[in-house]
């Protein structure tokens, strides 16, 4: 799996497990020297999801998901009944910060654009500002699948995620294995890559391209046509190729 996340498991034996064990695997596939702050935010996370969780099961969940083209990693990814639910933390944050919520949306976002298995899957974020209010409830899907990002605080996440599925109740199974060994297909830019590289990030997932070598072969030779064409004729061409990502 390239350590692309730190924590993976069913959900019933995410619950099983102690938060001891858990910490455990989250701290060795840590790449960096831990703080005190970081296991603790681990060890809040856990408690609050084993409580919250618990009667839910046929679920994944995964801890630290790396989001290869942003190189950052996303707190919790939960896969039940087909949804793809993003959680974001803020422990001990009383409100529902913009910034936060623009976070939580861009991991969605980037899954559902980037991340081959997430395709046309139904992607709910949700900002957990663990002492912020509880707030009215309310569901949209944009056009990507990707519903608006929501707001929980840490008593309401699983009335939360209820209303998720009751809301959309026919979607397609979504075999986690398959999903987390899925290819993440963006071209980063030379920044992005340096970046990723520079935070001891696995890039082997990022180096794919979306387009085909028959379309990009074709494309080229269109170039070169036009080149050719604008040299004999003493001409100034812009070209503008767009297409998947890739295809630049």
């Amino acid at each position: 799996m390239s350590n692309r996340a730190y924590y993976s498991a069913s959900l019933t034996d995410f619950l099983h497990t102690s938060s001891e064990a858990i910490i455990g695997t989250l701290t060795k596939n840590h790449p960096q020297d831990l703080v005190y702050q970081q296991t603790g935010a681990w060890q809040a996370q856990i408690e609050i999801l084993r409580q919250q969780l618990q009667n839910f099961d046929n679920g994944h969940i995964c801890f630290e998901l790396l989001i290869p083209r942003m190189g950052r990693r996303a707190d919790v990814i939960l896969i039940l009944n087909g949804i793809i639910f993003v959680l974001e933390f803020k422990s001990g944050e009383h409100q529902y910060r913009a910034h936060d919520l623009r976070q939580t949306q861009s991991y969605a976002l980037d899954l559902s654009c980037f991340h081959e298995a997430s395709h046309n899957r139904l992607i709910i974020p949700i900002l957990i500002s663990t002492e912020a209010p509880e707030l009215f409830l309310t569901l949209d899907t944009s056009e990507f699948g990707v519903t608006s990002t929501l707001k929980a605080n840490k008593n309401n996440i699983a009335k939360t995620i209820k209303a998720c599925i009751s809301n959309f109740p026919q979607q397609q199974p979504l075999n986690s294995e398959v999903w987390l060994v899925a290819q993440y297909k963006p071209t980063p830019t030379i920044i992005e890559a340096a970046q990723a590289l520079y935070a001891n990030h696995d890039v082997a997932d990022i180096s794919h391209s979306g387009a085909d070598k028959i379309n990009l072969a074709e494309t080229s030779q269109r170039l070169n046509e036009i080149i050719h064409q604008a040299r004999v004729q003493r001409q100034k061409t812009i070209c503008f190729v767009t297409g998947v990502p890739g295809a630049g």
